[in-house]
């Protein structure tokens, strides 16, 4: 027989195992939540739903069926994509802010930083060469396909 102890409003003991259904329930809400928030963080939607950002994450990396699943596609991808768009997002909304000067610098730089930006010159000036050559590669393969008189009204 298993004790659960309770410290204030929380029981402590086994982990809480969620069935496929409970998790669904859980996606529907989070993709209703990225739909419908300005700004959606996870730390906030997992404080409304009564439910752990790690728990989210955990399902968001699960790549195979739970025996509590047989026969249903597994979620992780879905959730993998929520999370995906919930940064997505974010870097928007941090992005255009930035630009208008709505938001405080230091931290959309640490923000973006924290998706993914990186701030070194020395790879754009490499990447922009690269880009450079593919442009020019991409336009003889276009002028080599388009008739002489496309070519003049594009040009």
């Amino acid at each position: 027989m298993t004790t659960v102890k309770k410290i204030g409003d929380f029981k402590v003991g086994r982990p809480i195992k969620y069935f496929y259904e409970e998790k669904l329930a859980y996606l529907k809400k989070l993709v209703e939540y990225i739909n419908t928030e300005e700004y959606p963080t996870m730390p906030k939607f997992c404080r409304m739903n009564h439910i752990s950002k790690q728990r989210i994450y955990e399902w968001a990396k699960d790549e195979h069926e739970n025996g509590d699943t047989k026969n249903k596609y597994p979620l992780g991808e879905y959730f993998r994509e929520c999370v995906s768009r919930m940064n997505d997002t974010q870097e928007s909304f941090v992005e255009e802010n930035a630009i208008k000067g709505n938001i405080n610098v230091t931290f959309s730089i640490f923000k973006l930083k924290q998706l993914g930006w990186r701030d070194s010159p020395e790879n754009i000036l490499i990447n922009s060469s690269v880009i450079g050559e593919d442009i020019a590669r991409v336009d003889e393969k276009l002028k080599a396909l388009l008739p002489d008189n496309e070519q003049a009204a594009n040009g």
